[in-house]
């Protein structure tokens, strides 16, 4: 994911291919509940394989972030410039929107609704805070997944390791 390794591309291109990847991971996420409703090993499944295929399609082209967090801490790390990474973040946020704009125009609004609008929601026993701690935990995990595999280390299999973090913490939390 450390985008010097390569050809040379340009902002403009390695925030494309950022924009491209999450339009993509949030359309396929959020069109995977359509069909299961709250199926939470079929979500887990599905983003973590989007998440494998996206960064081992994107990785040699923008790092394959993915994710606005994973670049705030590859930026915090001291591996991309910080003024790179906010314009990361802009295309990374900008895809997102456009990948909901997406699913809502693909879907009825009967099933926009039933899946809320592909929004990650606590359970009804679950409070405010709880889910915001589970969700920097888990968020923690995956940056450091990204820094020790893929920023950092020389394994090929970063991509995998780096879904497989998606997958458990889907599941985890």
């Amino acid at each position: 994911m450390n985008s010097d390794n390569g050809p040379p591309y340009t902002i403009v291109t390695k925030c494309a291919a950022e924009f491209v990847a999450v339009m993509i991971f949030v359309t396929v996420g959020s069109l995977q509940a359509v069909h299961t409703g709250d199926g939470v090993l079929h979500a887990a499944l599905c983003h973590g394989i989007a998440i494998f295929i996206l960064v081992s399609v994107f990785a040699h082209i923008s790092g394959g972030h993915v994710n606005p967090a994973v670049t705030l801490g590859v930026a915090a790390a001291g591996k991309m410039r910080p003024i790179e990474a906010v314009f990361y973040v802009i295309a990374q946020l900008a895809g997102g929107l456009f990948g909901a704009l997406i699913v809502r125009s693909i879907l009825s609004y009967n099933q926009y609704v039933m899946i809320q609008g592909g929004a990650t929601l606590c359970a009804e026993d679950i409070k405010w805070y709880q889910g915001l701690l589970a969700e920097i935990a888990t968020t923690f995990l995956l940056v450091q997944t990204v820094l020790v595999t893929a920023v950092d280390g020389t394994t090929m299999l970063a991509p995998l390791a780096i879904g497989f973090t998606v997958l458990m913490d889907i599941l985890a939390a």
